[in-house]
């Protein structure tokens, strides 16, 4: 009987211990030594560059590094696009050769707002001297001409230095600082139409955009000064631009 009793006690205190144990959640425990769950086995060897020269070695701070090096992947990118605007040409004593523009003083032409361009580049801002996803640059070609005369030819390669001052979930707002080298002709200055010619030129680019759904399309407002290097003709451009980035 003794026996009987037993079994049937072991039995009944089996059947408790398992729907105990079935109806218990186990919670996983946090890992106090990693709390950002950084998986430094199998972390991205691309991260490593950005880590090393900014001397980092907190969890936080790699957290962070990792997080910005994806979202400035992100608008690592080509791009084009066009732009619509005015212009207006100078020409000052101090630059300008007295047998070409005249004896006056300052010559200057009327606004002439049939300015139209186009443009295609790259633009990255996964570098290793600036801040990423803050800072950029980009590289293009661009083409702009004026229809009409008073007007405005300019072609060549720009660098840009890039800010994104706001970096939101659904848009990105930021400014372009650079300089374009290439060849222009600025008209309606010089005495006699004649004169007039295609020469080596630069360009001083200034800009503020903002980049909406995805990222991929780009509209801004650009400005700019281009200046003959042969005869020291000026002239302003202000332009509304849209691109499409890839």
């Amino acid at each position: 009987m003794r026996f009987i009793a037993s079994c049937m006690l072991f039995l009944v205190l089996q059947n408790l211990y398992a729907q105990t144990t079935k109806n218990t959640t186990i919670q996983p425990t946090k890992d106090l030594a990693n709390p950002y769950n950084i998986d430094y086995r199998h972390l991205d060897s691309k991260y490593y560059p950005y880590i090393h020269t900014r001397n980092k070695f907190y969890d936080k701070d790699i957290a962070n590094i990792i997080h910005d090096v994806d979202a400035a992947e992100k608008k690592n990118a080509f791009f084009i696009g066009m732009v619509y605007g005015v212009s207006f040409n100078m020409a000052f004593p101090l630059f300008g050769n007295p047998n070409i523009i005249g004896m006056q003083g300052i010559k200057h032409t009327a606004v002439n707002f049939s300015l139209f361009g186009l443009r295609a580049g790259y633009q990255k801002y996964t570098g290793n001297v600036f801040p990423i996803n803050r800072f950029g640059y980009q590289i293009y070609i661009d083409f702009c001409v004026d229809f009409g005369r008073n007007g405005l030819f300019f072609t060549g390669m720009n660098a840009d230095m890039l800010w994104d001052f706001l970096n939101k979930t659904k848009y990105i707002a930021g400014m372009n600082l650079g300089v374009g080298l290439g060849g222009a002709k600025i008209t309606g200055l010089a005495i006699s139409p004649y004169g007039d010619k295609y020469e080596a030129a630069y360009r001083i680019n200034l800009g503020i955009s903002m980049r909406y759904p995805l990222h991929h399309h780009k509209v801004g407002i650009y400005f700019g000064s281009v200046q003959g290097l042969e005869r020291g003709f000026f002239s302003y451009t202000a332009t509304i631009g849209y691109d499409y980035v890839f």
